[in-house]
């Protein structure tokens, strides 16, 4: 429950420097893939998966 009130929302603007502090929290926890609803925070996008969002077929 606190983790879901304190979560950064869409749209939220940070600083570079609340960023960074984000992904320094990120990699200290024990579990960094996902949140503990058990949704991704990160994902791995391929170089093909990124042309073709750009419409660029190689």
């Amino acid at each position: 429950m606190t983790a879901c009130h304190s979560a950064i929302r869409a749209n939220q603007v940070l600083t570079l420097e609340e960023m960074r502090a984000l992904i320094g929290q990120l990699e200290r926890t024990t579990l960094p893939r996902t949140c503990a609803h058990g949704r991704p925070t990160m994902l791995q996008v391929g170089i093909g998966d990124l042309e073709r969002q750009f419409g660029r077929h190689g």
